[in-house]
């Protein structure tokens, strides 16, 4: 992929952050919803179903960003270029709360220990405030380009790694843990 190319893709990932507002409903799909499955049929991915909860690729439910999303992908964003970056959520009946937004490398955001460890100050968060977690939610990005390459489309999912964390952190935690991928594309892989 020629520097130019590379440029322009990131320019209008930017200019794509800068409006998280923009929501054009089409067909009651969005726009980046539409440009996974028009990328999917374009790049002959047979891994796509459609279920009553949207789009599903190779088990992983396809969504578009929340507000908080574009808030950690924009910080992903480095001087030295984008590094995956992650925050953990936890959620309860009536309650919300969040960790702080960490930096990882290029290729690498936490490991299974420094996880745990926020999760349990979320933990002793929510019981300071008398309330319980129900639910672990952590968002991470994967800082690589969705494209149509010359062996067909290039998807960036969550990964073996990302499954086995969130199956990992599931025995520690005792609670249900949901792992999500950002990607550039501003589309969030979940499961």
């Amino acid at each position: 992929m020629s520097f130019i190319y590379k440029s322009f893709l990131f320019i209008s990932f930017i200019r794509h952050l800068k409006t998280p507002g923009l929501k054009i409903l089409l067909g009651g799909k969005t726009p980046n919803l539409l440009l996974f499955q028009e990328l999917a049929r374009i790049g002959g991915v047979r891994a796509l179903k459609m279920s009553r909860l949207g789009p599903v690729y190779k088990g992983q439910r396809i969504q578009n960003f929340e507000k908080s999303d574009y808030t950690l992908m924009r910080k992903s964003l480095t001087l030295f270029g984008p590094k995956e970056s992650y925050m953990i959520i936890g959620e309860g009946q009536d309650f919300h709360c969040q960790s702080d937004i960490y930096i990882g490398q290029k290729r690498y955001a936490a490991n299974i220990n420094q996880l745990r460890s926020i999760v349990l100050d979320l933990q002793d968060q929510a019981e300071s405030l008398g309330k319980q977690i129900k639910r672990i939610i952590v968002k991470h990005v994967h800082p690589s380009l969705e494209i149509i390459g010359k062996t067909g489309v290039v998807l960036h999912p969550l990964t073996n790694a990302d499954i086995d964390l969130k199956e990992r952190l599931e025995l520690i935690v005792g609670k249900p843990v949901e792992v999500q991928a950002l990607t550039p594309s501003l589309i969030k892989y979940s499961r």
